[in-house]
């Protein structure tokens, strides 16, 4: 018997996939893993509507690629790609996706949220549905802006206070000393 070793290079279109995968995992603020056993194409097609007025995109790739690209990354997200997986990749604020995910978890029974990626930072099912639970960032920043102008909006009444009441002492002096002139100028003129 002879051994015969062979040399199998991947196919291009393979190859091109991994990329394809390695680059949105490289650039996305957050990446999401989804379940989409039993929803059908318009249904797919409803969700991935929904996804992109908050910046977000919705992917289909075999698992075996995904995790080429995230073994090339340094990523430990395996656990994530089992069994048909969707990812959404977000270019914007995780929690407005989060809410399309959960909203359309609640309508269709059959779509499962498994977790998340934000950052670098693995989260769980629970930590997405956390994330769809927080209010709009515009909310977020507004609280924010809020706590941070109330201690100088306080620091400026305290400053102003001792000027106002030295103010109204000036007046009030003020006052008396028209008195006092008038009074003077009242009993010379007797």
């Amino acid at each position: 018997m002879t051994d015969i070793k062979r040399d199998f290079a991947p196919r291009p279109a393979k190859v091109a996939i991994v990329a394809d995968v390695r680059s949105r995992l490289e650039k996305s603020d957050a990446v999401f893993f989804t379940e989409y056993r039993g929803l059908n194409v318009s249904q797919m097609a409803e969700l991935r509507a929904a996804l992109q007025p908050v910046g977000a995109t919705y992917k289909i790739y075999k698992n075996t690629l995904a995790r080429v690209a995230a073994r090339e990354l340094e990523l430990s997200i395996e656990d994530y790609l089992l069994g048909p997986t969707g990812l959404t990749f977000i270019d914007g604020d995780p929690v407005a996706v989060a809410k399309v995910l959960d909203g359309y978890r609640k309508s269709h029974d059959v779509f499962v949220i498994k977790g998340g990626l934000l950052g670098d930072v693995m989260i769980t099912t629970d930590g997405v549905r956390k994330l769809a639970s927080l209010p709009p960032r515009e909310e977020l920043l507004g609280k924010l802006g809020g706590l941070v102008q109330a201690p100088m909006a306080q620091m400026a009444g305290a400053l102003a206070a001792p000027l106002r009441e030295f103010g109204g002492l000036l007046g009030a002096m003020q006052q008396k000393f028209a008195g006092l002139v008038r009074a003077l100028k009242d009993q010379q003129a007797e």
